[in-house]
């Protein structure tokens, strides 16, 4: 049975990284707080899901949306979501695993699946 269509709209927000020598710590703010880029769009399914997860680092974590999306929708770990639900809540939380659905053959990525879990508290 094929998944429903992707009707939902995401925000998704890349952090601002460092120069040259220290391209992998992002950019904070005066709180300490990572700078961010302006929000890119993306078409999306989202369910709310309560699920606890185990990372290959042995580390638990609770994702409470899953969020498909399409292959070319570039993502990694560490970015944040922001979706506004049906009844216009917005919803925030960090990426916490992507998954990808391929074909047999594994040559074809259908679509990516997100878990996000709340941020940590600053």
């Amino acid at each position: 049975m094929p998944k429903p269509p992707m009707n939902d709209t995401i925000y998704i927000y890349d952090a601002f990284t460092g120069n040259s020598e220290h391209y992998d710590q992002s950019l904070v703010d005066d709180y300490g707080r990572p700078k961010f880029k302006d929000p890119r769009t993306s078409k999306a399914r989202v369910q709310p899901e309560l699920k606890v997860i185990t990372t290959p680092d042995g580390e638990n974590f609770e994702s409470v949306l899953t969020i498909d999306i399409p292959p070319e929708t570039f993502i990694q770990r560490g970015h944040d979501i922001n979706w506004t639900d049906r009844f216009g809540q917005d919803i925030k939380g960090r990426i916490s695993e992507v998954e990808e659905t391929l074909n047999f053959s594994g040559t074809k990525v259908y679509f990516r699946t997100v878990y996000v879990g709340k941020p940590p508290p600053r």
